[in-house]
Order: structure tokens, then sequence, then C-alpha cells
């Protein structure tokens, strides 16, 4: 009678089990449900969303660079804080812009810029706050210039301020270029030009 009486308890005990075991799991299944309820997945995705869609959209890079070898085997550097291609040319727009060319002489002209436009491997169009400094004394300051990419030739097609190896200067255009068969920079300054000579030479000279 002990065994059968322990049967009969056993199967009490696996039939309350077979019912009470998947109601404990139906109600563990409905909490995961309830917090995951109240957690909105989509709070954070927004705005890496936006993000990422600008970037696809405007195909923009973060901090690109550029080298390439001129003509005269110059190497030239360019770097930037971000660019996006133009849209239907060749050729892109870059903001924060750090340029060098080193020439084969030892020469070193840094550039640099708040914006530009690069056109293809032809031309790099600098604008705002254009600073130019070269290792052989030139320092100088516009609002626009514009340097081949292939050889050493910068032009600012306006105003110019800045210091030479021979002074102060003020023009209104400058042309800075390095002659063929020649080592040294040549730059010409034209539009309205003012030296202030510092050393042994003292006063101003106007060129107009």
């Amino acid at each position: 009678m002990m065994a059968g009486g322990q049967r009969n308890t056993y199967s009490v005990i696996v039939a309350w089990a077979k019912i009470i075991l998947p109601v404990v799991a139906l109600g563990l299944l409905s909490t995961v449900f309830l917090f995951s309820r109240q957690i909105d997945p989509e709070a954070a995705i927004p705005f890496a969303e936006v993000d990422l869609e600008a970037r696809l959209r405007e195909q923009r890079l973060s901090n690109p660079n550029y080298a390439s070898t001129t003509e005269d085997g110059s190497a030239l550097t360019i770097v930037a804080e971000s660019a996006s291609p133009m849209v239907g040319g060749d050729g892109g727009t870059a903001t924060n812009i750090v340029a060098r060319l080193s020439r084969t002489d030892g020469t070193v002209i840094d550039l640099t810029s708040d914006s530009g436009t690069i056109r293809g491997s032809e031309s790099l169009t600098l604008t705002g706050n254009v600073q130019i400094d070269t290792s052989d004394g030139y320092n100088i300051r516009s609002e626009e210039m514009t340097s081949a990419m292939n050889r050493t030739d910068i032009t600012s097609p306006g105003p110019v301020t800045g210091t030479g190896p021979f002074g102060d200067l003020q023009a209104g255009r400058m042309h800075l270029t390095v002659p063929e068969n020649q080592d040294g920079i040549l730059a010409v300054f034209e539009g309205g030009v003012r030296l202030i000579y510092n050393g042994t030479s003292q006063g101003s000279e106007e060129q107009k």
C-alpha cells in the first residue's frame, strides 16, 4: 500500500508540474516584453542616422590627404579637416587645408587656409585667411591664392600683405614661381606695391 501511495503522490506532483511550469515560463516571457517596451530604441538612433545620412548624401571625407610628385621632382602633400566632391565636376572642396611643397633643392613652401577647391590634379585654390610661408624668408597673407599641383607656381589675384627677405610689403597681386633651370624662388609683386625695407636700407618705396 505504501508503494502505491508513493506512486500516486509522484503522479500528482508531475501533473501539477506540467501545469505550473508553463505558467511560470509564460509569466517570465511577459516580463521580458514588458521591460523591452519601456526602453525606446529610437531615442539614441536619430543622431547617428542623421550624421550617416548626411555623409552618404554629401560623400564627405574626414581628414583626407593627398600626396604626389611634381614634374620637377618636388614632393607635394595636402591634408584637410574634411572634403566633399564637386557636383558634376572633377575635383572637390575642402576645409582647413594645410599644403606643403618640398623642393629638391631643400626649399619648403607651406600654405594654409580656411577652405579651398581642388580641381583634379591640376590646381588648388585656397580661400579665407590664406597664408604662405617659405623656408627662404617669405611670409605672405591673402584672401585667395591658386597653386599649381604639378609645379611650383602660386598666384594671388588680389591684395597681399606680409614680409620677405627685403622687409614688409603690400601689393595688389602676386606671382610666386621657380624659373626653369633655377633653384631660388622668384616672387613678382604688382599693383600698387609698397615696400618697407628693413636692415641697412631705410624708408619706403611705392610702385604703381
